[in-house]
């Protein structure tokens, strides 16, 4: 799991980084301790001077996907920032994917399609309520959501 918002502090240790976590964890379910969390470290600097995501693995994948799924109630409520900056907590995605899911959230944006969202590192896909789910695997995937005329499986 990525936690993206959370300040960093000077010196920022692991252990300082998994107080962090857990403090925004809390709010999603107060039971959650340290020994539910196998480690929580920050990625290396930003290139962009902003503060590093926080990588974090469970020792359940229970109290993993629990917490990914209710990860909404955290958005307003990193320790330490005020209300008007969110904490976001994504899966952690390969880069590979995580470039994919940006280009069909920019789709989605742009031509107004309901849901992008990932489940267990699949970036899935749903135009509208109503509308079937569709797996998203490549670039070619989103061309043919966005022109049903191209086949993604077979080019020709």
């Amino acid at each position: 799991m990525e936690i993206q918002g959370i300040p960093m502090s000077d010196n920022e240790n692991n252990a300082e980084t998994e107080n962090k976590v857990l403090t925004v964890l809390k709010k999603i379910d107060e039971n959650i301790s340290h020994n539910d969390i196998d480690i929580a470290h920050r990625l290396g600097k930003s290139k962009t001077n902003k503060t590093p995501n926080i990588i974090v693995r469970f020792v359940s994948r229970r109290t993993r996907n629990n917490i990914y799924k209710e990860r909404r109630k955290v958005k307003n409520n990193a320790p330490g920032k005020p209300t008007s900056e969110r904490v976001f907590i994504n899966e952690n995605l390969t880069k590979r994917n995580k470039h994919l899911f940006s280009l069909a959230n920019e789709e989605r944006k742009k031509f107004n399609w309901k849901y992008v969202w990932t489940n267990n590192g699949r970036i899935l896909f749903r135009q509208s309520n109503d509308s079937r789910v569709i797996a998203i695997r490549s670039e070619k995937d989103i061309e043919h959501i966005k022109n049903p005329m191209v086949n993604p499986r077979n080019p020709n």
